[in-house]
């Protein structure tokens, strides 16, 4: 009678295909990453209110990396405008950020997420605020 070197049994087999799993998970998440897009494009945003404005003012002159919409790719912070009423006191902030994506006509992409116009928008670093998406063209 021959006997078998190896003996498998009902455990080995779940070992095996729980490590095939969690193997296969790894890999896909690897694989499974958003498209950035491949030209850069700067996306004007403005943001609204006397109040908010004051509050975040001294975070938008000091900031260089902010987070767009939530995404975990940090895009970068071009340029800032704020304009003011007659009185002096600033009503509309606009500010021009910049990171990767691609504008065609069928869809525009800006750091992995679609964009449109009038889409309210929230960025954050150093400060939060709210927006609206006024314009997005290519840097280049």
């Amino acid at each position: 009678m021959v006997r078998r070197k190896f003996n498998l049994n009902i455990f080995d087999l779940f070992v095996v295909a729980a490590i095939l799993a969690v193997l296969s998970i790894v890999l896909f998440s690897y694989s499974n990453r958003p498209y950035l897009g491949s030209r850069t494009v700067q996306v004007e945003l403005k943001v609204s209110g006397a109040e908010t404005i004051q509050a975040i003012l001294p975070g938008v002159e000091t900031t260089d990396e902010i987070y767009y919409s939530g995404t975990k790719y940090p895009v970068k912070q071009v340029s800032y405008r704020a304009e003011a009423d007659y009185s002096g006191q600033i009503n509309n902030l606009y500010i021009i950020i910049q990171g990767p994506g691609d504008i065609t006509s069928e869809k525009s992409i800006f750091n992995g997420q679609r964009i449109y116009l009038n889409q309210k928008a929230e960025i954050h670093s150093g400060y939060q605020a709210q927006g609206y998406v006024v314009d997005f063209y290519y840097a280049d």
